[in-house]
């Protein structure tokens, strides 16, 4: 009995040290050691560690100058798991709490990317995709080199948006409402007409002007896109299909 009571006070006391290691090893590691140990954890991509251990240096030394960074790296380490909910609230707290570091820009544009990621299908929902506008605009208006980068993406986020429209209008022109359908194209060319995404609003607005014998509309927004420089394929067979059908009525 005495030797079972000894194994279990062994095994709780060794469980105890062990528990304890990590944050005794914390104490004894100063600010440059505990930086060379969280980058090492880093590199090794150990990156569930990383974030322990980072959030710990982060409440040990807050006020160090590289407490920005280490925060930005918890957002990485998120994004490298494709943890992506978890990466945004990362990356936010750069910018709620360091919002004079050389990090904002990276937060900012972090986030978006984040956003970007999680975006879905022009028939799907585009809340994401409207999130991740907002944070690569923050990024535009910034001295950044993401700049370029942020604008290409808010491009084609608009597309995405202007490809929701289109869906919505077409599922009106397939329930022969083409009043309603024009409306739809009508008011998303105010905001989207300036790319792709804006052309395929318009091949569907020749069809709903056909459809409501305006041909003369039809044929002047046709005569519209044959001056575009139209480079999605599907898109200028249909116009070309449209154009036939044009001919034909000649």
């Amino acid at each position: 009995m005495k030797k079972l009571i000894l194994a279990v006070l062994t095994i709780f006391i060794i469980t105890s040290y062990m528990g304890c290691s990590k944050k005794n090893t914390r104490v004894l590691l100063g600010e440059e050691e505990y930086l060379l140990r969280l980058n090492q954890l880093y590199e090794k991509k150990d990156f569930s560690d990383f974030q322990e251990e980072a959030r710990y240096f982060l409440s040990d030394f807050p006020g160090s100058r590289k407490g920005p960074w280490i925060q930005y790296l918890i957002g990485e380490a998120y994004a490298k798991k494709k943890q992506y909910e978890e990466a945004i609230v990362a990356y936010q707290r750069v910018i709620d709490k360091y919002p004079e570091s050389e990090y904002l820009d990276d937060a900012f544009f972090k986030i978006g990317e984040a956003y970007y990621k999680q975006k879905r299908k022009p028939q799907r929902d585009q809340e994401p995709t409207q999130r991740a506008i907002y944070y690569f605009q923050k990024v535009t208006e910034m001295d950044s080199p993401y700049q370029e980068t942020a604008r290409e993406r808010i491009a084609d986020c608009r597309n995405t948006l202007a490809m929701k429209e289109y869906y919505i209008a077409r599922f009106y022109f397939k329930r022969e409402e083409y009043k309603i359908s024009l409306a739809v194209i009508e008011n998303a060319l105010k905001e989207y007409g300036d790319i792709t995404g804006g052309n395929w609003l318009r091949y569907l607005q020749i069809r709903d002007y056909l459809e409501l014998g305006e041909k003369d509309k039809a044929f002047s927004l046709y005569s519209f896109l044959l001056q575009q420089d139209i480079q999605d394929k599907d898109l200028a067979e249909k116009i070309k299909d449209i154009g036939e059908s044009f001919q034909a009525d000649q």
